[in-house]
């Protein structure tokens, strides 16, 4: 994996090298979208979709980091929903899952 602080200089050989190349871990944001954000935290409970989207619209690495992020949540929120829910049967969870969704912070 390059130095994220390199330019690219060869395109990756495989779908995996273009992963490691885009590692939300490894993309830089830019000063500006990190104060923005820093004032977004200031008021968390009162930013929405529209209010984040704003801070990012001129950062799209940053923006790539967002939608890896909820790609991540995405996963792990299907790993997690019981078989009769992730098919729209709507059952009612389990206590234990419950208690794990809480903890992730999706209740």
């Amino acid at each position: 994996m390059p130095d994220p602080q390199e330019f690219i200089t060869r395109a990756p050989h495989d779908l995996a090298g273009w992963v490691a190349l885009f590692d939300p871990a490894t993309l830089p944001v830019l000063a500006d979208t990190a104060q923005a954000l820093e004032e977004l935290r200031e008021a968390e409970d009162a930013v929405d979709a529209h209010r984040l989207g704003e801070a990012l619209v001129d950062d799209p690495l940053m923006t790539i980091k967002l939608l890896a992020h909820l790609a991540r949540l995405r996963r792990i929120d299907a790993e997690l929903r019981p078989p009769a829910l992730a098919e729209g049967a709507g059952a009612r969870p389990a206590p234990e899952d419950v208690e794990d969704l809480r903890a992730l912070g999706y209740l």
